[in-house]
């Protein structure tokens, strides 16, 4: 941007005045206006007292039914009366019928539909858009950070983004040596109609492994058995090289992931997985059974589908591990999927293939070519959730169930959608029926979960803190019916919990039995008894129903949802279900024959066992959610660990491997004294809290009768009398909790509130009495028994304790290094096996640093890291202070103390930052930047810490009070006070006065408020230390805020500084009216004996107060800003009782940008007004930067014509010389091109009103220009006649790095065209920008011009001034020779290099020619005489160098990065200079004509 200017162009030391921002205020009030305040006044009157009384009464909020409300063994007994069979069919139907693969619209239909089934159930109105949120976004972001705030339910829908894939075309051939075709497979599923669904989508989804990689291979075929880890070494024990082959695997065992990884490890380039009838047990065609459809056997077409991630690496979106998969996330190539590829085959196929490895067949031998293509890309799926507020809301519980199959998923997944479906139905009607849960229910409908969990890890990954601080327990449902033996899985810690709860589940299929007892129930197809069981697959099913802990429940490994939350987040979890056994019929996994008729038909005719599962999840949800006390069993757990140990140490016996573990025995002996203590605090907790619900409800009891014996009576005595008995309310106990109601009951000062404890006696018992009523009205004697409220805060802290201690134990096992190999897995107690993917190893790292590495050293390692998290764990169960591992839904007063002070700290930050930035944007037009800043910074801060030294204690209604008056004055008091200031002709004085005065009561006002009224106890901090920090801390942040925050963003370009005073005042009086209204509802309303009719509510009263005051304010506010035009400037604008006239104003980059013009003068025109006429001129903020003399001061030579600006009005010379003086660069001779007076390439840095740039256009030079403010570009094209320079000639940005950036482009391609020349004029905010005078500067600009090339440099200062030394002396290191001139029309004597501030051009080459210039030519004039006056006279304008430069060549007068106090400099000699230019800024800022002294 172009310097500031000093010197006119004309003697008589000629001031050009700042264009007025103001305009005549109006005093008219229009008839609107008038119509619109009396309404205002109306309804604030109305609001506070006088609306009609029918308005009035509070209504109870009652159930629909009029019963009370569902808790405790009621609410549980209510729940399970609502599964139903029909239901269950009909919501598998929705979702079987049909297939939904992740990320096709058939899945994106069924996450619609489960959004409505949330939305009917949980009673949720639909918005009229559905809420689908894209991962990341604020409104994704929102709704799961918000549930700890949400008070009711509400459903939404999340998308992510992850890499998956889809098939292309497959092929499988069996060929000869020279790969002609002997077979083809037909990779398709067959069937008939006899299975309608089947039959319609056979193909829909083609046969595939997803994830799988794509490849054409053709190799020899080899059998791995199942490839496992023992299969693939058995192979190489026999000598089987697998290098180039083709491995043909059998499903089962492991994860199909884990087979191809086998495979790739020891070099094969392909893997085959089949279905092998011999895993079907005794349910095959051989044994007498036929085929699906027309059977219970295996369809020998039948193939299965599934992902080939491996899972025990990590799993969800391979290319996003360990972070979420937004949109726009960045992507690794993925660790965790196969390099070679894979199909999944039938065991019609197989038969096939197998022909190629038997003896004396014909194929025997030949080679099999194995085809895979698939379109890998990026694919949204969707997960659907929503939240059920309990009364402590930080503490949740979730539940999943995946939504995806790879066909239609009959039992996988939809069994399990179609059980959480009437899971949810029960906890609907629990909702309607007043139930409210203690702990938030959180409900989510997984996607992608068939392709490796995806659904659920980025949701997990994506909101891990809040997962960390808040979910106490992940319940998990996949499949829950595909077979008849229930199995049940999960955490030592809910073991029992688990069977406790199948336990008083009837059996869905046999009288007399529980739930539980399914866990050993079998088949019933035994078959013909030809076809014995192989030996193997028995071994293997025994090993998969076996691997249960003393109560009968599974530990989790992987291949479901639960992963991230136990694996990643240590947050105990469940999953349930029935499964096939190899007395069933057939399970075609991840079929086309997964369908609906089978379901139906074989796995669980009458869906009774869908009904059982869905009764098992919602009671554990029920429990997990509305025990007071968490069903956490931790020593189980702990003594499982033993038993984990000494698994350990029998594989280490039999591998004779010697390891030391005494030590890690004793850490799980101390953790199991530690947690049997725990576990008889828990139960002591529990107890305690039974007896004082039975105590008072007791006391409760007998306190009803005796009021309902007195009523009775004085009824009685009414009716003798002859008056009639006032009838009560017909729901005298109950009326369901509003969560606004439950969260309003929260007390100041204590640890639990209200909320917590109505829900611990809800849910502990007291379901039966009006606990909630009681709450209410505890402070009136004679309603109610009075809650014992100092024993039940004292007994909810005991149980938040426990619940702490019981959250923190499984969290404990997490080591943030992970598992050696597969450090996504954090969890070092349990995590799916390296080897199986499905199946759990315990105690992982110790496992497989014996199994797999065989490193003793290694080994000893690992039982030292997990003895170091157990010794923690038995530590913090020990301590009497309270878990760090989970937030509670209470926090204690200091918790939210932090928590308020800290968002008052962050609000007044943000509000002290506007106030600052609208502060100093509304004084550097006046007084300049520098001025301006000078004591702001220290005006403010003095403002901030006084009342943290000198507390001032006032209410905050007082302070909302104040800070709105100070807001709505601000903007006139500012106006107004700088106005008279700047006529005392004192840069400092002037604007102390009108900071003290305007910016420092709003600045002490706004820190009260971040302060509060209470000192701390804080015993680590000083109070007044503490407060100093809470003071200075938001002024520091603030003051930067406004300088480089709020400076730079266009938002606020089109704001004006009144706005944003007046909108601020707004937010106060708001805040202020709230208060007020808060005050007013917290009075207690004297209780009603008679029926009365109705009264205004206190909330529709602080609604109706809130809307009228609004009205108002927003309607009016208007009349409290500052006479200030408006920027951006709609319209020219003239002055009224000046002749000045406004032609743009705009906020941009570097200020206010005007062009304004002091027109001619009229018939009364003063002395001054003749002196000040006819010129247009430029300005940012408070400094000049050109201008042009207009109407009778243009001047040109006979025969030439005027520049002219964008409308054709005709321009005169410059109203300043230097610009002029710059173009005499093309007057040097001495240089090889000005010798040829080929100055064809030159660059401008700093644009002004373009006079140079125009000048040397017009001189038919190719100028390149660079400016960084875009506004100065605009006003120099428009109004100043700027031509055109071209798209690839004109950079809008900061110079440094727009030279940087052609610096390297000229070092690496040596293409761009150097500069003959280069013209620098900068100046910005009150001074030069600093880092543009820097030594590494001037050597990147060199970088770009011709080796003679010359640089002009224009600088205002004083000459013999440390800033005119510091530059001179710089430009005179990087370049070998300079010249200097002033612009002044006089001789400079050299006594005034001390004290004139000058405008000086600078010269400067790398020649080493003695810089010289020719005489002036009436071509260089362009028909200006200012150009013939300046240009012939330049042997009179230089200035001696010698006198300004340092000769000591000791670099202390040296610019660089690192050493460089121009800034300082410049704004030390700014305040001089605004000494000699109050007139003018005065001017500029005047309202009325009486404020400058003229």
């Amino acid at each position: 941007m172009a310097d500031e200017k000093v010197g006119p162009a004309k003697a008589g030391n000629e001031l050009l005045p700042y264009p007025s921002q103001t305009r005549v205020f109006s005093h008219q009030r229009t008839r609107f206006f008038k119509m619109l305040t009396i309404i205002t006044l109306l309804g604030l009157l109305s609001g506070l007292k006088l609306l009609p009384t029918w308005l009035s009464t509070p209504r109870h909020e009652h159930n629909t039914s009029g019963k009370r409300p569902l808790y405790g063994k009621r609410a549980e007994s209510a729940f399970l009366s609502i599964p139903d069979p029909e239901r269950a069919i009909s919501a598998s139907r929705l979702f079987a019928s049909k297939p939904h693969m992740a990320g096709t619209t058939g899945d994106l239909e069924t996450a619609k539909d489960f959004l409505a089934i949330l939305q009917r159930e949980l009673g949720i109105p639909p918005p009229s858009d559905v809420p689908i949120f894209s991962a990341g976004s604020p409104e994704s972001q929102d709704a799961v950070l918000s549930i700890p705030k949400t008070h009711k339910p509400r459903a939404w829908i999340d998308t992510y983004y992850p890499v998956m894939n889809t098939p292309l075309e497959r092929s499988l051939q069996i060929v000869d040596k020279d790969e002609s075709l002997l077979w083809e497979a037909n990779l398709i599923e067959l069937t008939d109609d006899t299975d309608p669904e089947a039959g319609k989508y056979f193909d829909a989804v083609p046969t595939f492994h997803g994830l799988s990689r794509a490849g054409d291979v053709t190799s020899k075929l080899v059998d791995g058995n199942y490839c496992t880890h023992e299969d693939y070494e058995s192979l190489v024990q026999n000598k089987v090289n697998l290098t180039g082959t083709i491995v043909l695997c059998r499903y089962g065992g492991i994860f199909r992931g884990l087979k191809v990884k086998g495979g790739q490890e020891r070099g094969a380039v392909g893997v085959l997985i089949y279905s092998d009838p011999r895993d079907d047990g005794t349910v095959t065609v051989e044994n007498g059974y036929l085929p699906y459809p027309f059977g219970p056997a295996r369809n020998p077409t039948s193939v299965q589908r599934g992902s080939v991630q491996y899972l025990s690496v990590y799993p969800g979106d391979p290319t996003t591990p360990g972070y979420p998969s937004y949109e726009n996330s960045s992507r690794t190539e993925g660790s965790n999927i196969p390099l070679i590829p894979s199909l999944p085959i039938s065991w019609a196929n197989a038969q096939s293939l197998l022909k190629t490895l038997t003896n004396g067949d014909d194929w025997e031998g030949k080679l099999v070519r194995l085809a895979n293509n698939v379109d890998t890309r990026v694919i949204p799926i969707w997960n659907s959730m929503a939240v059920i507020p309990g009364f402590i809301k930080d503490q949740v519980v979730v539940v999943g169930n995946h939504r995806d199959a790879w066909v239609m998923g009959a039992a996988d997944p939809s069994s399990g959608t179609a059980s959480i479906h009437e899971t949810i139905r029960g906890l609907g009607h629990l909702l309607r029926n007043g139930w409210k849960p203690l702990r938030t229910i959180v409900l989510a409908s997984w996607d992608a979960e068939e392709y490796g969990l995806i659904g659920s890890t980025e949701w997990g990954e994506d909101f891990v803190d809040w997962i960390n601080n808040h979910v106490v327990a992940y319940i998990n449902l996949d499949s829950s019916v595909s077979g008849s033996r229930y199995g049940a899985s999960g955490s030592p810690l809910l073991a029992n919990f688990i069977r406790e709860t199948a336990e008083v589940i009837p059996h869905p299929t046999e009288r007399g039995r529980s739930l539980w007892e399914a866990i050993n129930d079998d088949g019933t197809l035994f078959g013909n008894g030809t076809d014995a069981v192989d030996a193997e697959v028995l071994s293997m099913k025994d090993l998969e129903f076996g691997a249960t802990d003393s109560v009968g429940v599974t530990p989790l490994g992987s291949g479901s949802d639960y992963t991230v939350f136990l694996q990643r987040n240590g947050v105990p979890s469940t999953n349930i279900g029935f499964k096939s056994t190899i007395h069933d019929p057939v399970y075609h996994y991840h079929s086309v024959f997964d369908s609906q008729r089978w379901q139906e038909l074989y796995a669980d005719p009458g869906f009774h066992r869908h009904v059982a599962v869905a009764r098992h999840l919602g009671l554990q949800t029920l429990k997990l959610s509305s025990s007071p006390l968490l069903p956490f069993n931790t020593s189980h757990y702990a003594f499982e660990l033993e038993y984990y140990l000494d698994r350990v140490e029998r594989i280490a016996a039999h591998a004779s491997f010697d390891v030391d573990l005494k030590s890690l025995r004793t850490s799980i002996r101390a953790l199991q004294k530690s947690s049997t203590k725990l576990d008889k605090e828990r139960a002591k907790a529990e107890e305690d809290l039974q007896k004082l619900v039975k105590k008072w409800k007791k006391h409760s009891r007998r306190h009803r009768q005796i009021k309902r014996a007195i009523k009775r009576a004085l009824c009685k005595i009414k009716k003798a009398l002859g008056k009639p008995c006032s009838s009560s309310c017909q729901h005298k106990d109950f009326y369901p909790v509003k969560a606004q109601e439950a969260s309003s009951l929260a007390t100041q000062h204590t640890d639990i509130d209200e909320g917590h404890i109505l829900g611990l006696l809800l849910h502990g018992g007291a379901d039966d009495l009006d606990a909630h009523m009681v709450l209410r009205q505890r402070g009136h004697h004679g309603r109610h028994h009075r809650l014992p409220m100092r024993k039940l805060r004292k007994l909810a802290k005991r149980i938040q304790r426990v619940n702490k201690k019981l959250s923190a134990f499984e969290r404990g096992f997490i080591s943030e290094s992970g598992i050696k190999d597969r450090e996504w897995y954090k969890h070092l107690a349990v995590a799916p096996g390296k080897w199986l993917g499905y199946g759990a190893t315990t105690l992982p790292g110790l496992t497989e640093a014996i199994v797999f590495d065989k490193n003793t050293t290694l080994a000893q390692s690992e039982a030292a890291r997990l003895q170091n998290l157990i010794d923690k764990l038995a530590e913090e169960l020990r301590s009497t202070s309270t878990s760090t591992f989970m937030s509670t839904a209470a926090p204690s007063s200091r918790q939210k103390d932090v928590r308020l002070e800290a968002l008052h700290l962050v609000y007044t930050t943000f509000l002290l930052s506007l106030v600052i930035f609208a502060h100093r944007r509304e004084l550097i037009p006046l007084y300049g930047s520098g001025p301006t800043s000078f004591l702001l910074d220290r005006i403010t801060f003095v403002a901030v810490i006084l009342p943290a030294v000198l507390p001032v204690r006032i209410t905050p209604k007082q302070k909302f009070l104040y800070t709105a008056l100070a807001l709505t004055l601000a903007p006139n008091a500012t106006y107004w006070i700088a106005a008279r200031t700047a006529r005392w002709k004192y840069p400092i004085l002037g604007p102390a006065i009108t900071h003290a005065a305007t910016l420092g009561p709003l600045a002490f006002l706004l820190t009260i408020y971040a302060l509060g009224n209470e000192i701390s106890e804080s015993p680590e901090i000083p109070p007044l230390v503490e407060r100093l920090l809470k003071a200075s801390i938001p002024h520091l942040v603030a003051k930067s805020l406004a300088r480089y925050v709020w400076a730079r963003t266009e938002v606020f370009w089109s704001i004006s500084d009144s706005q944003i005073y007046l909108a601020l005042a707004g937010l106060f009086y708001n805040l202020y009216l709230s208060s007020v209204a808060k005050t007013s509802r917290k009075e207690p309303s004297k209780p009603r004996r008679t029926k009365t009719s109705p009264t205004f509510t206190e909330r529709q009263k602080k609604f109706t107060l809130l809307a009228a005051f609004n009205a108002f304010w927003w309607s009016a506010h208007g009349r409290f800003s500052n006479p200030v035009l408006p920027h951006p400037l709609r319209e020219p604008y003239t002055h009224p009782t000046y002749p000045l006239k406004i032609l743009s104003a705009e906020e941009s980059v570097t200020g206010l940008i005007t062009v304004a013009e002091w027109l001619p003068p009229s018939n009364r025109a003063t002395r001054e007004d003749e002196i000040l006429h006819s010129a247009r001129y430029l300005r940012a903020s408070h400094s000049i930067l050109g201008g042009v003399w207009m109407y009778d001061k243009i001047r040109v030579f006979e025969g030439e014509e005027p520049v002219r600006d964008a409308v054709g009005t005709p321009l005169g010379d410059s109203i300043y010389s230097t610009f002029v003086l710059q173009e005499a660069v093309r007057m040097i001779n001495s240089t090889q091109i000005g010798a040829r007076d080929a100055w064809d390439n030159g660059l401008i840095i700093g644009l002004g009103t373009g006079i140079s740039a125009t000048a040397f256009a017009r001189h038919n030079v190719s100028t390149t220009i660079v400016e960084i403010d875009p506004a100065v570009y605009r006003a120099a094209r428009t109004f100043f006649g700027l031509p055109d320079p071209g798209a690839d000639k004109i950079f809008l940005q900061d110079a440094r790095a727009w030279v940087s950036q052609r610096r390297d482009k000229v070092t690496s391609q040596g293409e761009e065209a150097l500069f003959d020349f280069a013209v620098h004029d900068c100046f910005s905010g009150g001074g030069v920008p600093d880092h543009l005078f820097t030594l590494q500067f001037w050597d990147d600009l060199k970088s770009i011009m011709k080796s003679d090339g010359v640089v002009v440099v224009n600088f205002a200062g004083v000459l013999r001034s440390t800033s005119s030394r510091l530059v001179v002396n710089t430009l005179e290191k990087s370049f070998k020779q300079c010249r200097a001139f002033h612009d002044l029309f006089e001789p400079l004597p050299e006594e005034k290099y001390n004290t004139e501030f000058i405008n000086m051009v600078l010269f400067c080459t790398t020649s080493s020619s003695p810089l010289t210039f020719r005489s002036a030519r009436q071509s260089d004039w362009l028909g200006s005489p200012l150009r013939r006056h300046v240009l012939s006279s330049m042997g009179t304008r230089e200035i001696d160098l010698k006198t300004i430069r340092d000769t000591r060549n000791d670099g202390r007068y040296i610019l660089t990065d690192d050493h460089n106090p121009l800034g300082a400099l410049q704004q030390k000699q700014g305040n001089h200079h605004w000494l000699g230019k109050w007139l003018t800024l005065c001017l500029s800022f005047s309202f009325v004509s009486d404020v400058c002294d003229i």
